[in-house]
């Protein structure tokens, strides 16, 4: 009796204890999403970054850090794919054989010393640049401005190596047939972008073109694409000024021997008046939907506003996509982001869910559009989202550092202002980011393509399945 009687007080001031303590930092609670600027400091750590002139045009952009790690990205501007619009996809085939040898190396003998080297090399493009991308030691880091210098100069454009590149990009478009989500893609860039404009893209087209180009083809682009004029150069590490520029210069003296010619072919491209609403056939399990709103452009004051609206909406667990379809099992994943390429900004979305659901999907996307349209966000939306942008700020890596500055040069932020850019956010109102919604999110302007099988059957499926149970 006597231990029943120490449990039940026990745990009475157990009860009382926590509640006491819950009433004490209710207030702590309360406002766990609060910002301080400490959180800031935390989350982007100052950065040391210079301005660095060379013989190319724009000046390299360089942040100190004290690893032994350097990593630099070299981007040339395409802006819209001005000087191969009429040859599509012929700088993925490129960028392929770029890295199948270079000067007396052949391509298994290149990859040994990156290996050996503990250096990595990638080549990328888009529809607006391409990307060079390399991270090694620094001490291995002449080595590396040595082999670059050959892939730009002396690259392995042999002929056979040209032609399996150009196979497996036309065995990918073939498999992407299959894809709901590649076909949804394909259907919505038909609808923004017109026949004739840089971005538009068929992937039937696209076969046809890459299978006809020649090694002459690939050797003429090859001699023109990189421009010392667009190349924009962002390195971190911790390198002293004379390396740096010697070894850069030495970049610009191989490539500003080439001849580069290019055609101005810039079109903008409107989003307004278009289809509202198109669906694709596809005999599928899965169903992919897309949609797309016109952006506004990179530099516009709007831009962070428009960024955090965008976040708010479709991307991430708190988002308002996320709790009104993905929470409800309707769809796989969502996301929304801003595409900001050189010719059009849009905001662009994705959902992955069943033929089934694609109906009601739709309908939550326009009433989830024209509901943020029409309110906006909400002061927690507000608190809770500045969170989760500092959040995604923390600069660890050598790579993340040079991701974050390079990221903010395409913004066109001041490299006086780099250590200012979280404050772009911190210092956001309810009032501001409302703005930019109401000049983007305009639900008449909604784009949606789906992709899959339609309803009609997934219904008959699902009757035939019953009668098979019974």
């Amino acid at each position: 009796m006597k231990r029943k009687l120490r449990l039940k007080i026990l745990g009475a001031l157990l009860f009382i204890g926590t509640g006491l303590y819950i009433y004490k930092n209710w207030e702590t609670y309360n406002n766990k999403t609060e910002i301080e600027l400490d959180d800031i400091t935390y989350s982007q750590a100052k950065l040391n970054v210079e301005s660095i002139k060379t013989e190319f045009k724009n000046p390299i952009w360089l942040v100190k850090t004290e690893t032994p790690v350097i990593s630099f990205r070299m981007t040339f501007r395409n802006e819209g794919n001005r000087a191969f619009k009429n040859q599509m996809k012929i700088l993925a085939i490129v960028c392929n054989g770029l890295m199948q040898g270079a000067g007396n190396r052949d391509s298994s003998e290149f990859k040994k010393v990156l290996n050996d080297h503990s250096m990595s090399m990638s080549f990328t493009n888009d529809e607006d640049s391409i990307v060079i991308d390399i991270t090694c030691l620094r001490r291995h880091f002449e080595l590396a401005i040595d082999l670059l210098c050959d892939v730009l100069s002396k690259a392995h454009m042999k002929k056979e190596k040209i032609e399996i590149a150009k196979q497996e990009y036309i065995t990918y478009l073939s498999q992407m047939k299959f894809s709901p989500q590649f076909i949804a893609n394909e259907k919505l860039e038909n609808i923004l972008y017109k026949k004739g404009h840089p971005y538009y893209f068929s992937s039937d087209e696209c076969s046809k073109a890459v299978s006809s180009y020649t090694k002459d083809d690939i050797d003429k682009v090859y001699s023109i694409i990189f421009n010392p004029n667009d190349a924009e150069i962002t390195i971190a590490g911790n390198i002293d000024n004379n390396t740096l520029t010697n070894s850069f210069n030495k970049i610009f003296k191989v490539i500003s021997q080439k001849n580069h010619k290019f055609e101005n072919v810039l079109q903008k491209a409107a989003l307004y008046d278009r289809k509202k609403h198109e669906h694709a056939e596809l005999d599928n399990a899965q169903s992919a939907i897309v949609f797309a709103l016109p952006g506004i452009i990179n530099a516009s004051p709007e831009r962070f506003p428009l960024r955090f609206a965008v976040m708010v909406f479709g991307y991430g667990f708190n988002s308002r996509l996320f709790n009104s379809v993905r929470n409800n099992g309707l769809a796989y994943f969502i996301y929304t982001k801003t595409d900001n390429l050189d010719l059009q900004n849009t905001v662009f979305g994705a959902v992955d869910t069943r033929p089934e659901n694609v109906k009601k999907v739709i309908e939550i996307i326009k009433e989830e559009c024209k509901k943020f349209y029409e309110k906006g966000i909400t002061k927690e939306e507000l608190k809770l989202f500045k969170s989760c942008i500092f959040a995604h700020n923390v600069l660890d890596t050598t790579k993340e550092v040079l991701n974050f500055v390079d990221n903010r040069r395409s913004d066109s932020i001041k490299i006086e202002n780099i250590n200012n850019y979280l404050y772009n956010f911190y210092d956001l109102t309810i009032e501001e980011v409302n703005a930019a919604i109401r000049k983007v999110f305009n639900p008449d302007n909604l784009v949606i393509v789906d992709c899959g099988k339609s309803v009609k059957d997934t219904e008959n499926i699902k009757k035939e399945e019953e009668k098979c149970k019974k």
